[in-house]
């Protein structure tokens, strides 16, 4: 009996021993690609002794940690609730999971590929890639999951920015993901396909990948996506088109004359964007600068810009606190560009115009984008307030209503915009 006890404890110690020298170290292999991997079918006895003295279950039902086995997509938070498996089969999760390479795809999808660019079947460019680690995978795998289990309201569009992406020989499998309007696209080999009896059998793409599905899912995933790939947003501050902002200024400093309008109204499109200290202040010196060679231009862009920023404001009516940053950071800058263009370079007209909805809103979220509206009104100068003036400048007049009425809901609001046109040096209509 004691000899028995003696060989039980030697198995248990060899087998202790096996699992604490598998392989090298996590550490030693950053890169999970290059990592030599065993795998094996058969597990040994000693680690089935191993197994089956640790002392608590993985919570999450995942492999426990220093275990290089395959990942069962079943055993991983929600993977087994039968609308996952409607949606993402178990089969295509296993894929990326213990696939010989996954990877996560930042897509461009605003313009085509250039030549010779590197791009998700010729039709996104790719913004950047990551090969995943193991417990990268999980937690991409995981993520999307819940995202899909959330579900969303799916868009007419589909304008991918992230994309997932499995090898296992000659078996690929693709998830395409635009979480801007919920959906996302499942996309690979023929072999993955399972057409029902009498259905067409489904079209091949120039990568020899066919359409397998998609559905609906939330954005829950979209910041763990980003920090994989090591971005900040989804698209980068100052892009615009595909394009980063450096490569739209060096375009208008080489535009010709003819052409000048065209990007100044390209760049104006940026002063509602989530730019850096930095890019902005670069930004404001190449539409100084253009405004130069063309004032009028200038004034028009300025003019089309703070719409956009009217209707973006209007648009969230309660926007959070790094948007209302943005977008009074960029009527600042309207205000700053405004007062360099000569006399006639901008109508106060033209821009009252374009604020008009902003300013006869009364919701009290929207007070400091209005109260910035003003200011940048009257900055504009004593000549550049006559021309509202001899205009007969009617911003309270309701134009599908008797002259005179006015629009705003709220008496109080009306006062005060009453109030705003006389410091101004405008009398009010009525």
């Amino acid at each position: 009996m004691r000899r028995e006890r003696l060989w039980l404890s030697v198995a248990l110690c060899a087998g202790l021993g096996a699992v604490a020298c598998t392989g090298p170290r996590r550490e030693d292999y950053p890169d999970e690609e290059a990592r030599p991997r065993r795998v094996s079918s058969t597990p040994s006895p000693a680690s089935r002794s191993s197994s089956s003295s640790a002392s608590s279950p993985t919570p999450s039902g995942a492999r426990p940690r220093g275990e290089r086995g395959p990942t069962d997509p079943q055993a991983l938070r929600g993977g087994a609730d039968p609308r996952l498996a409607a949606a993402w089969p178990a089969a295509e999760r296993e894929l990326f999971l213990n696939g010989e390479a996954s990877r996560l795809i930042g897509l461009i999808c605003e313009r085509e590929p250039d030549p010779g660019e590197a791009s998700l079947g010729g039709e996104y460019p790719q913004r950047s890639s990551h090969a995943l680690s193991r417990r990268e995978r999980v937690e991409a795998v995981e993520a999307l999951s819940d995202s899909i289990l959330e579900g969303g309201a799916m868009a007419l569009c589909f304008e991918p920015h992230h994309a997932l992406e499995a090898r296992r020989g000659a078996l690929r499998v693709q998830l395409v993901i635009c979480f801007a309007c919920s959906q996302f696209q499942r996309r690979g080999s023929l072999a993955l396909a399972s057409p029902s009896a009498g259905e067409v059998a489904p079209e091949v793409d120039e990568e020899g990948l066919v359409y397998l599905g998609g559905g609906a899912l939330s954005s829950r995933a979209e910041a763990l996506l980003n920090r994989l790939l090591g971005q900040v947003s989804t698209i980068p501050p100052g892009e615009v088109e595909g394009r980063p902002l450096v490569y739209w200024l060096a375009r208008a400093e080489a535009a010709p004359p003819e052409g000048v309008a065209e990007q100044l109204g390209i760049l104006s499109g940026l002063l509602r964007a989530p730019l850096s200290l930095d890019q902005r202040a670069e930004l404001n010196a190449a539409l100084a600068a253009q405004g130069e060679r063309d004032p009028a231009g200038l004034g028009a862009a300025l003019s089309v810009a703070l719409r956009g920023i009217v209707e973006a404001a209007l648009e969230v009516q309660r926007p959070d606190e790094a948007q209302r940053v943005v977008l009074a950071a960029g009527l600042r800058d309207i205000r700053a560009l405004a007062r360099t263009l000569p006399t006639r370079g901008v109508s106060v007209l033209d821009l009252a115009s374009q604020a008009d909805p902003l300013i006869r809103d009364a919701s009290p979220e929207l007070r400091g984008l209005r109260e910035l509206v003003w200011q940048l009104l009257g900055a504009l100068g004593e000549v550049g307030l006559a021309q509202a003036r001899e205009t007969g400048f009617d911003i309270l007049a309701n134009p599908e209503a008797p002259r005179g009425e006015v629009w705003p809901r709220e008496r109080g609001h009306h006062d005060e915009v009453r109030a705003r046109l006389k410091a101004l040096g405008i009398t009010p209509p009525g």
